[in-house]
């Protein structure tokens, strides 16, 4: 199905603009402030934590659903905890931890939606936790190796612009994923330059969380 016209508000456009040429610009700064505070060689990473509000903002300027609005919220803040991770680094035990205590959280902001006994909701909810550490590690695995994170990151974006049916919510965070994923993919496709770090991967694994959510929450939010 393809993108529906209407969705490309002048807004939305601008916001894309805006988000492009300030993760660029940001990129560089991070990259330079990391080499400067740090001599012991480590890549620069942790970039990510920036996707998380962009995709929030993409949300509130398109005005899209408060279960999402709430669901990016939930995800800016755990993602600053895994920026943490990111510069002095953290036990596994407490990431997989924050990861799915962050599931819970998206599954009962969708969850309350729904007239569901307390059985059903908690099942979700626990799943939807579940799920979280699972696309967390799944997306960690691809940070650290040149443009993987990033190409997985752009090709989603690709794929929710062109398949799933037009509505409020999904179609502008994709649009703000992209504007940040694809200047960041230039500075990362030089060979340890910058990484999204755990940041980035959770930030992106939270938004395929809220997706499989709202999914089973609601089979028309988005194509399978």
């Amino acid at each position: 199905m393809p993108l529906h016209p209407s969705l490309l508000t002048p807004s939305l456009a601008l916001y894309a603009l805006t988000v492009a040429l300030s993760t660029l610009v940001s990129a560089i700064l991070y990259r330079r402030i990391w080499l400067r505070l740090r001599s012991d060689g480590v890549t620069p990473t942790g970039f990510g934590l920036l996707l998380a509000p962009v995709m929030f903002c993409a949300a509130l300027i398109s005005g899209a659903s408060s279960a999402l609005i709430a669901a990016l919220a939930i995800i800016c803040m755990v993602t600053l905890i895994f920026w943490i991770d990111d510069l002095v680094h953290v036990s596994a035990l407490l990431r997989l931890l924050v990861s799915f205590l962050a599931g819970l959280g998206i599954g009962l902001v969708y969850g309350f939606e729904q007239a569901w006994g307390w059985p059903v909701l908690v099942a979700f909810v626990l799943a939807a936790g579940v799920v979280s550490v699972v696309l967390t590690n799944m997306v960690n695995f691809c940070d650290g190796a040149d443009l993987n994170l990033a190409s997985f990151i752009a090709l989603t974006g690709a794929m929710i612009l062109l398949f799933t049916p037009p509505d409020r919510d999904w179609v502008p965070i994709a649009v703000g994923a992209l504007a940040f994923t694809l200047p960041f993919a230039l500075m990362n496709s030089r060979p340890r330059t910058l990484y999204l770090g755990d940041s980035g991967s959770f930030a992106f694994a939270g938004l395929l969380t809220a997706m499989a959510v709202a999914f089973v929450q609601n089979f028309e939010n988005i194509a399978p």
